[in-house]
């Protein structure tokens, strides 16, 4: 199957889309929940780091990780340049019939 005019265009878009993304934001935190499933899934062991003390500690406040995700800083400039590659490329193909 060949690739045409249409697909590159779009590809490039949504490389630039997140190109901008990843430049504008420098690190995710994700919530407690999807730490611990992202823990579990992967046999990490603070997948149950959160659960509070025995029966008789009602009072103790639960202890909730949340697990920051950075990304290189290339990453966001490389996708960008590559979208707008895509884009320019597919601007310059002849429209399909």
């Amino acid at each position: 199957m060949e690739i045409n005019r249409n697909q590159y265009f779009m590809v490039g878009l949504i490389l630039a889309a997140l190109g901008l993304q990843f430049l504008m934001v420098e690190s995710v935190v994700l919530t407690a929940e999807t730490t611990s499933l992202l823990a579990q899934s992967t046999g990490h062991g603070t997948a149950h780091a959160d659960e509070g003390g025995g029966l008789l500690d009602t009072d103790t406040p639960r202890v909730a990780f949340k697990k920051t995700v950075r990304t290189p800083p290339w990453i966001g400039p490389a996708m960008l340049s590559a979208g707008v590659v895509l884009i320019f490329t597919s601007l310059a193909m002849r429209s399909p019939d």
